[in-house]
């Protein structure tokens, strides 16, 4: 008998492993970046911004399978926004207690009548513990857990785990059972609404049953207490999945998708072509488990077109071999063939009848491993002889898929890295160019990213998406001509996505053709009735044409459907200054920048409205602020110049005043107020050379004559003043009344002179 303290310390020895262990392989991959589906559950996805709203966060009723992992996606974003800290530490702490979950499973299988006299109860610790560091440290998991977007597959298998360990807790401990029963149905229903994998859970349940809890007389103290009717509750679990989805197993089962596994020539998915595909992608993840060194997040892998294909042939040649195997063991290794079993079982859904757009992906095989940890752990402790050399290698085993484990994990640092990885990896895969592009786009590497693009449409003439960046490209760098070629280029191909048409909007609104790009705004709606750049762009041309109620109606449902749209923000706060709602408009860029800390934009534009309401200080903040963002931007240095003008800073200002022309030597408005204030320090041949400079912009002309001629009158030179004051009221520019009666009176007295 094991002492108290020992057995104490050993299950303390063995939680702190499972803890620290996940904690340090894990620990650099705690600043990846969001990819594909992390971006549309988190970053694209404005249901999550608030947590109280769930009729937002609730999707519609058939998938409703994935709600629990949608809610905590909404309160890492109500406690961190973007921040992919929070949700890494999140997705590593399921990982780690998953590990755990699969620890305790061990030692209470090992509870079990069945094992009560054999040789697995001695070593259950040991045996539970290198389970438990197979499943924590095997890089197959990373997909699993440093993908963001997968969350769902880790938190159904916590469920799923917690669901079984109560449910065995239960049929071994009569006195306290209905607890347990009740905390495994309430566990199994949170695995049903995690992720569709669930399904298998009560199928799961009768293996347990038939393999570990199955009584005879001859078992020692074993209950009896298993039944038809109890077989029946079980499995009666298994219809939450259907429901949910309406029993709607035509557009399930039926469906023909195009496959995302493969590129080179356009494959249409049916149940039949996934059902034999699904040999060889299975064979794949059993080389993967076993020799974790080619992993890939996204494959390039062909549909199988007959089941007499030599590969699919093979495949299910060999996967047939592991599973008569796996009968045959039930005997002498019960636990390696449970474990084959339940790699089989929990792998059913996803590689199985329905057909999914990617036929392989990593982490399907984050459940399925459970089973293949358990059964390697007691595979190498049954075939070595001697016990502390099999927690050797087992120790050893655990070190190098720790090491593979933390080298995955810094593939996934950044998107550039993780992205090229797959290229060398699936050369052919067009969706990986495409990502690589946006990775170098993110980080402003226009050239890395329009070779990507271009390497994209080159492989796949057919990929609008990849015509659409880089028209995005173009846009942001401002050929507007060439960005607006490339938008045709991708609604030719695509007429249907809503985002081209969003785009190409703003480039026509830019060259100037507003009644265009209305058009393109209003058709981007037509298609896409929730696409809030579109509401917020068609805002912003009726608040050019004044249309003050239509755009703020506009306004508000982009902000209704992402309140954290910080560009609905700023128009909105411009429609306010516009309709002099000062108090509103300040509200509205508070909430802007409060959304984006670093948009420029807003703090200059709060920061005008600021000087107009004299809090010249408050002013003062805000510019600084945006040049601290952005140095390059010369109209913060001119609005920032004319604060420091008049708090009677003169050489902040000239310094300011500088600075913006020679950022943009064309900027009139910076030659205007360089020029003024000259005139105001009796500079008047500096002054004129400013104001020479603005009007040989082109730019603000009635403004321009009006100051020059300012500085003739002050020259005495007025009939020049009076030419210029001409020009500029041909300008459009009314000089005060009082300025034009002092030239009209010393023209008229110089005339008597």
């Amino acid at each position: 008998m094991e002492s108290k303290s020992n057995f104490l310390w050993t299950r303390l020895f063995s939680l702190v492993t499972i803890v620290v262990l996940g904690g340090f392989i894990y620990a650099n991959s705690l600043n990846a970046p969001f990819q594909i589906d992390g971006r549309a559950n988190v970053v694209e996805n404005p249901s999550i911004r608030d947590i109280s709203n769930l009729d937002a966060i609730l999707p519609h009723y058939s998938h409703l399978t994935r709600v629990l992992p949608k809610l905590s996606f909404a309160l890492n974003y109500r406690w961190g926004q973007h921040n992919v800290l929070g949700y890494h530490l999140v997705n590593n702490a399921i990982h780690i207690f998953n590990a755990i979950l699969v620890w305790i499973l061990f030692l209470v299988i090992a509870d079990t009548p069945r094992y009560k006299k054999e040789e697995v109860r001695k070593y259950r610790y040991g045996l539970a513990l290198l389970s438990s560091l197979l499943f924590l440290a095997h890089p197959l998991q990373t997909q699993a857990v440093t993908y963001i977007g997968q969350r769902a597959t880790s938190m159904a298998t916590m469920f799923y785990l917690m669901t079984i360990i109560f449910y065995l807790l239960a049929r071994l401990n009569p006195k306290i059972r209905k607890r347990f029963y009740f905390v495994c149905m309430i566990s199994a229903v949170c695995a049903m609404f995690s992720k569709e994998t669930a399904f298998t859970l009560p199928f799961m349940l009768v293996l347990f049953e038939f393999y570990f809890l199955r009584t005879t007389k001859k078992t020692p103290g074993a209950e009896r207490t298993f039944s038809f009717v109890h077989l029946v509750f079980i499995l009666a679990f298994a219809l939450i999945i259907p429901f949910l989805y309406e029993f709607d197993s035509e557009s399930i089962v039926g469906r023909q998708i195009v496959s995302q596994s493969h590129d080179i020539s356009e494959q249409t998915i049916t149940s039949g072509s996934y059902f034999i595909t699904q040999f060889s992608v299975i064979t794949t993840y059993l080389k993967t488990f076993f020799y974790p060194l080619s992993l890939n997040f996204d494959y390039d892998f062909p549909l199988s077109h007959g089941f007499t294909e030599s590969g699919t042939m093979t495949s299910f040649i060999i996967l047939l071999v592991i599973f008569l195997v796996a009968l045959r063991l039930q005997r002498g290794f019960q636990l390696v063939s449970f474990g084959i079993l339940w790699f089989f079982l929990a792998l059913s859904v996803e590689s199985s009848i329905i057909p999914l757009a990617n036929v392989i992906q990593e982490h399907r095989m984050y459940l399925p491993s459970v089973g293949l940890c358990i059964g390697l752990a007691v595979l190498l402790f049954k075939l070595l002889k001697y016990k502390r050399f099999y927690f050797g290698v087992g120790m050893v085993i655990v070190a190098l898929l720790s090491v593979l484990t933390v080298q995955r994990n810094a593939l996934w640092q950044s998107g550039v890295s993780l992205w090229n990885d797959v290229i060398v990896k699936s050369p052919e895969k067009v969706r990986a160019y495409d990502e690589l592009g946006l990775a170098y786009l993110k980080g402003n590497q226009f050239d890395q990213a329009m070779q990507s693009f271009q390497k994209a449409v080159g492989m796949k003439p057919e990929f609008a998406r990849g015509f659409g960046h880089i028209g995005d490209i173009y846009r942001i760098k401002g050929d507007l001509d060439l960005a607006l070629e490339q938008y045709e280029k991708a609604i030719t191909i695509d007429a249907e996505v809503a985002e081209f048409y969003v785009n190409r909007g703003l480039v026509l609104k830019a060259k100037g053709d507003q009644d265009s790009a209305f058009d393109d705004f209003a058709k981007a709606l037509e298609l896409d009735s929730s696409n809030q750049a579109a509401y917020n762009a068609r805002g912003a041309i009726y608040l050019k044409r004044g249309d003050w109620v239509l755009a703020l109606a506009d306004f508000n449902k982009a902000l209704l459907i992402d309140p954290d749209f910080a560009y609905a923000y700023l128009n909105r706060a411009r429609l306010y200054r516009s309709i002099q709602k000062d108090r509103q408009s300040l509200e509205d860029f508070a909430w802007a920048i409060q959304q984006d800390p670093s948009y420029v934009e807003a703090y200059n534009n709060r920061g005008v409205l600021l000087k107009d309401q004299k809090h010249y200080d408050l002013a003062l903040k805000d510019f600084n602020r945006a040049i601290e963002i952005d140095p390059a931007q010369e109209k913060i240095y001119n609005n920032r110049g004319y604060i420091h003008e008049l708090k009677g800073r003169i050489d902040l200002a000239l310094k300011d005043y500088n600075k913006a022309i020679a950022l943009d030597p064309e900027y009139a408005r910076a030659y205007l107020n360089r020029g003024f204030l000259f005139l105001k320090m009796k500079k008047i041949d500096r002054a004129m050379e400013d104001f020479d400079a603005a009007i040989a912009t082109g730019q603000e002309l009635g403004l321009s004559y009006y100051y020059r001629s300012m500085a003739y009158y002050k020259m005495k030179r007025f009939r020049q003043a009076w030419d210029d004051l001409s020009q500029a009221r041909s300008n459009g520019y009314q000089p005060s009344e009082s300025y034009l009666s002092k030239l009209e009176f010393a023209l008229s007295k110089r005339g008597r002179n």
